[in-house]
């Protein structure tokens, strides 16, 4: 039986957003927590005063670094620096409900046999049209395919037997000793899906796996169209670059997407200019089909309509432009 858990945050340079996340904190405490590790740069004036304030209300312990570190190698200083028997991976911009941990400790002390444990994110409530509407987006499966699981909430779709497309990093529990003892570790080299190629290797190897739904974070979402654009893109290149490691059949049709769009960049051929307006018309028709019409205004059904767009094209865009450099340098590989 498990008995403590800390909480793993990084952050870099984002105080405001941070200091939302610690009173969550603050509010859900739980007798089994060990410490709250937050891991932030030396220079970071802001955010270390903030800390500082903090130690004073929650178990919280400061790690400091000289230089921003990746996502992957952020979180494997602050594994070695927890001694806990549970991790949750929290993201800076994430904050949990009251009673959240509570729930989840009940949850791991009566299925001992559980080596990973993933929840989903939601939109926090009263935090505008743009949040709401972007959580529903994320939450279809037009949109996001199997990996909008990550975002529904709900008490009755448990699965026992899940794998990384199913889980978020912002809301995830791994028993320490895989960590640790077992060695595995999150890549370093890549900017994003350091965890999916972690839980792959995991779920290989026999760790139970398990994706409970009822169990969610509140999660900010960026809401500017450009950002949105280049999340996608940057998320589509290093899934392309892991696809290498580990094949995804469910991306085989975003792949199919990017080399179309590739196709229509590079050439002016009539039929596929006649299948991009199809395209087109089939997105908007898709975003406002799941009864956002009935929530929203048309300037707003608009504004999902891009970002549907965006999610579309530019994550199928930086999936075939990763699969093109990974396969590249491993292609170059014998002669360097």
């Amino acid at each position: 039986m498990p008995l403590n858990f800390d909480i793993l945050i990084a952050s870099y340079f984002r105080a405001s957003i941070l200091e939302k996340c610690l009173v969550a904190l603050v509010n859900s405490s739980h007798p089994s927590l060990g410490n709250i590790i937050v891991l932030t740069h030396s220079q970071d004036a802001k955010t270390l005063q903030l800390l500082e304030t903090y130690t004073k209300k929650i178990p919280l312990v400061i790690r400091k670094v000289d230089k921003c570190l990746s996502p992957g190698a952020s979180r494997n200083l602050l594994i070695e620096r927890s001694t806990a028997d549970f991790v949750h991976f929290l993201d800076d911009d994430a904050f949990v409900p009251q009673r959240y941990y509570e729930q989840v400790w009940d949850y791991l002390k009566k299925n001992v046999d559980i080596d990973v444990l993933g929840g989903v994110d939601i939109p926090a409530p009263d935090t505008g049209w743009r949040q709401s509407m972007l959580g529903e987006i994320l939450a279809s499966d037009f949109v996001m395919g199997v990996t909008a699981k990550r975002h529904k909430k709900s008490d009755s779709s448990e699965n026992m037997n899940a794998s990384e497309l199913e889980l978020t990093l912002c809301n995830l529990w791994i028993r320490a000793k895989i960590l640790k003892d077992d060695q595995y570790t999150f890549s370093e080299k890549i900017l994003r899906c350091e965890e999916n190629l972690l839980l792959q290797q995991i779920k290989k190897d026999g760790y139970k796996i398990v994706a409970q739904p009822k169990f969610f974070v509140f999660h900010q979402r960026r809401e500017d169209l450009v950002d949105i654009a280049k999340i996608q893109f940057r998320s589509g290149f290093y899934r392309g670059v892991t696809l290498f490691s580990f094949y995804e059949k469910t991306f085989t049709i975003p792949l199919i997407t990017g080399i179309y769009i590739f196709s229509l960049l590079f050439g002016n051929d009539s039929p596929l200019t006649i299948l991009l307006i199809g395209l087109h018309l089939f997105l908007f028709g898709k975003s406002i089909g799941f009864n956002l019409w009935k929530k929203y205004k048309p300037i707003q059904l608009l504004y999902g309509y891009l970002v549907v767009v965006a999610i579309h094209v530019f994550f199928s865009m930086g999936l075939v432009v990763g699969v093109i450099k990974e396969g590249s340098r491993r292609c170059l590989r014998p002669w360097n």
